[in-house]
């Protein structure tokens, strides 16, 4: 807010996750709207993003970075649009100024347009904008260096200044060639001179790393596709950025010579470097669910639905997660079996009808990736009777039968019907048409009213079976099979094969 570049308590923060996302704690637009206009301008304050981690490369993000309040990306190139603010154009006069002078197209908002999901996705512009980005990092990142080492100034300082360069040099020549020596060399002592800071000698050897570089970027677009164009990129820049910068800085501080540095980060001195080195995974892009709606009153462990993920990376295997972060408030209610979505609660449509889930996808390699789901419960038809003696019939549709106390007598007709039991008292009823394995006894509330809390109750003799004339009882025994109390019977279920019924996943327990 008060353009110092740096976070001060009084200013609101935030934390990007592996996406990038992020949201401020404590941001009123009250506080910062002085103009009450009804949103914050680029005079009232801006964004900056400080630290952290390059995905791609695995390499400190040492660059601050900054765009003005509307924008929802910020890279280098945001940056440079903000200079271009503070130079006196609008937001829209700057994005025209940089677009023109990189040769992007005119359509492209560099506030709001992701240049590394545009090219995964072959989005008109995304291929010119990754490029552009990635060089100015580089041209960025490696004049910071250069400066550094023959000043000691701290980065944020000297990276503003070079901001401020690029940025004039864009105003006065319209066009700017990233790979162009006479353009590079300017904007490097155009830098250092703005800080007091002579590096003339070193200058055009600075100038040469800076654009074998970027030349390699224009190479890696010529030979890659676009799904591959983020690993070509960060490969080149896991150097520029790391290796070539490095050495740079040690020429800045006078620890080793520029005809070393040129001769170690140039032709094939350079490609042998950028053909040995490992980055991190292409991030994956996308998880899909392949259903996010489960009936109430379900079984605890019921499937929801199946994860799948979209990856540049051909090959991997993806493993997910439920991870904290926006969107994570019912996380506690699913857990995730290998790629499968499943209850850990059973859902009631009259209490809450949508949950709310943070997902992870990783592929093992480094690459990661974030996004929320919304999972529905659908609500089901319910029957409930009398303390009496009742007879219920369901409906064509999925039904919840509860018989209540009393001898009932209970038809779910068509669809996957559930029987509800509540306590003992609710013994004596008569089933007329259970189907195995599609329709349900639930007696998750009768055997904990005595006190029955493993998993199986069928293995523990809790629950037991009998048959005669072709139907099938159900009996409960109330301290199983290791207790002295006989299994009495429970309800009758009539036309169902003994070997038919005695399945746990006829029951929900």
């Amino acid at each position: 807010v008060n353009g110092n570049g740096e976070h001060d308590v009084d200013e609101p923060l935030g934390i990007s996750d592996g996406n990038g996302d992020f949201n401020f704690n404590g941001l009123s637009l009250v506080d910062y709207d002085l103009n009450l206009n009804g949103t914050i301008d680029p005079d009232e304050g801006s964004l900056v993003a400080l630290g952290g981690i390059d995905t791609a490369t695995g390499l400190p993000l040492e660059t601050p970075l900054r765009a003005t309040p509307d924008a929802t990306v910020i890279t280098l190139l945001t940056t440079v649009v903000a200079e271009l603010v503070d130079q006196g154009l609008t937001v829209e006069e700057a994005n025209t100024s940089i677009t023109n002078a990189l040769s992007i197209p005119s359509d492209v908002g560099i506030n709001v347009f992701d240049p590394i999901a545009a090219t995964n996705n072959n989005e008109l512009g995304g291929v010119e904008t990754f490029s552009a980005m990635v060089q100015v990092q580089n041209l960025i990142t490696q004049t910071t260096g250069l400066i550094a080492g023959a000043s000691g100034l701290a980065n944020g300082a000297i990276v503003d200044q070079v901001v401020n360069a690029i940025a004039t040099q864009i105003q006065t020549n319209t066009t700017l060639n990233l790979t162009d020596v006479d353009q590079i060399e300017t904007i490097i002592n155009d830098s250092a001179t703005g800080l007091g800071v002579d590096v003339s000698a070193l200058s055009t050897g600075a100038t040469q790393i800076i654009v074998a570089a970027n030349q390699k970027i224009e190479e890696a677009i010529a030979d890659s596709s676009p799904n591959e164009l983020e690993e070509a990129f960060a490969k080149v820049q896991k150097i520029a950025l790391g290796e070539s910068t490095n050495d740079l800085e040690e020429v800045g501080a006078g620890t080793k010579s520029i005809e070393e540095a040129v001769a170690e980060n140039t032709g094939d001195a350079l490609d042998e470097q950028i053909n040995n080195t490992e980055v991190l995974s292409a991030n994956p892009t996308d998880i899909s669910l392949s259903n996010d709606t489960v009936a109430e009153e379900q079984a605890i462990g019921t499937e929801v639905g199946t994860f799948s993920t979209v990856d540049p990376d051909t090959g991997e295997t993806h493993t997910y997660s439920l991870v904290p972060g926006f969107g994570d408030t019912d996380n506690d209610n699913f857990e995730i079996v290998d790629n499968v979505l499943k209850t850990t609660v059973s859902f009631d449509y009259e209490t809450q009808t949508e949950h709310s889930i943070r997902v992870q996808t990783s592929d093992g390699n480094g690459g990661v990736y974030f996004e929320d789901f919304t999972i529905n419960v659908s609500d089901v038809n319910e029957i409930v009777g009398t303390s009496g003696r009742d007879v219920l019939t369901g409906t064509d549709s999925d039904d919840l039968i509860t018989g209540m106390q009393g001898p009932d007598t209970l038809r779910g007709n068509l669809g996957n019907d559930k029987f509800v039991y509540t306590s003992l008292m609710d013994a004596g009823d008569r089933i007329q048409d259970f189907t195995p394995g599609e329709d349900q006894i639930v007696l998750t509330d009768v055997l904990e009213s005595f006190g029955y809390n493993g998993s199986d109750p069928i293995a523990d003799g809790y629950l037991r079976f009998g048959s005669r004339s072709g139907h099938s009882f159900l009996m409960l025994d109330v301290d199983g099979s290791a207790g002295s109390s006989p299994a009495r019977t429970f309800a009758l279920i009539q036309n169902v094969a003994l070997a038919d019924l005695n399945s746990a996943s006829n029951f929900v327990f």
